[in-house]
């Protein structure tokens, strides 16, 4: 006896499809849609607008400043000037001359006079809180949280000095000439940049000092010139060839070569800002790469020809041209841009939400607040 089994047949219905060729449209244009949202979602929204704007001497040479309890100081060749925050004058300052460096530190400020060797240290109410006069001319100076750093010129000698000016330590160095240095403010590791000339040859070395003047490391740069050193947690070298981080003991991290010119570069936060050409070499154009701290390139956005400087904020950073600037999010879109009449001399980030421009003879401060 045998039996037929009829099979069940199933009916496919138009909606059925339609779910089908969504949820495949989805997984298909997924990412593409998250992107999207990401950019939507959080994409900084600013409007940075002018909320002073200051005439100073046109003739000067030295045109920078910095915030102090909210007050605004800037160096305007033989002067240094405080406006409160409502653009008011609140004191001038004379200056022995142009060659001077003045350093924020902490709450308060460091007149450096390069030429006599000068040093002060200064509120923001004006008052010199104290003052010592060094024996020859001042070539660099450096600070970190407690110390200043002093290196005089054509003596290879870097005095530390206390926030009174006292001197806790001392390094001679005797194997060249020191052309840089710089510290770590939080930790007050010092870098010494050295260039000597050995049966002929050129040397170049990096040497690292405690805070107490002894030295941790040293390594041949196996003669780089190098034009940037930066210091965070590690040490950040921009040579003539290549790119170069080291640990604190100066053990290599990452080293990266590259083969176009540079235009700028800054560091922070653990990554490697740097203008340059681009790799095509394709005119009218120029690039923003972004490094971590391996020297794995990260991010990167197409700029202008005429771009020659990145400032770095805590929120946002500046691209520049002479007379523009493009204010970017960190993810290097480009949020607003600022066109002036004049070239610009400076730019500098004054809060995470504020930056100053410097021109022929204006200061002008803008805000997103």
């Amino acid at each position: 006896m045998s039996s037929n089994k009829k099979q069940k047949k199933y009916k496919v219905y138009p909606i059925e499809i339609l779910y089908l060729v969504i949820i495949s449209l989805i997984v298909f244009l997924a990412p593409m849609i998250f992107d999207i949202a990401k950019d939507i979602i959080f994409k900084s929204n600013i409007d940075m607008k002018k909320i002073m704007e200051l005439e100073i001497d046109e003739k000067t040479l030295n045109k920078h400043g910095f915030l102090i309890k909210d007050k605004l100081m800037i160096q305007s060749g033989e002067n240094l000037i405080c406006f409160n925050e409502n653009g008011e004058e609140e004191w001038t300052r004379p200056l022995k001359s142009e060659n001077t460096r003045i350093l924020k530190w902490n709450d308060k400020y460091i007149i450096a006079d390069l030429n006599s060797g000068r040093l002060a240290i200064v509120d923001s109410e004006n008052t010199i809180l104290c003052e010592k006069e060094l024996k020859g001319k001042i070539s660099d100076i450096s600070v970190s949280k407690e110390s200043l750093y002093v290196l005089m010129d054509s003596e290879n000698k870097i005095l530390i000095l206390n926030a009174n000016l006292k001197e806790s330590g001392k390094i001679n160095y005797e194997h060249g000439d020191v052309l840089k240095i710089a510290s770590n403010f939080e930790s007050a590791e010092l870098i010494l940049y050295t260039i000597s000339i050995e049966s002929g040859e050129i040397k170049t070395f990096c040497i690292v000092y405690d805070k107490n003047a002894n030295v941790i490391a040293s390594l041949d740069l196996n003669k780089s010139l190098i034009f940037d050193i930066f210091m965070e947690d590690n040490i950040v070298m921009v040579s003539d060839e290549n790119f170069l981080v080291f640990n604190k003991i100066v053990r290599p991290i990452a080293e990266q070569s590259y083969s176009t010119s540079l235009t700028d570069t800054d560091f922070k936060n653990g990554k490697l800002y740097v203008i340059c050409n681009t790799a095509e070499g394709n005119a009218g154009e120029k690039e923003l790469i972004v490094y971590d701290i391996n020297l794995n390139q990260v991010n990167r956005a197409k700029l202008a020809e005429t771009t020659n400087k990145i400032v770095n904020g805590d929120k946002y950073l500046i691209c520049a041209s002479d007379k523009r600037i493009s204010v970017m999010d960190k993810g290097l879109n480009i949020l607003q841009e600022i066109n002036l009449n004049d070239t610009i001399e400076e730019i500098k980030w004054i809060s995470e939400d504020s930056f100053y421009i410097v021109d022929n003879n204006r200061l002008i401060i803008y805000s997103n607040k």
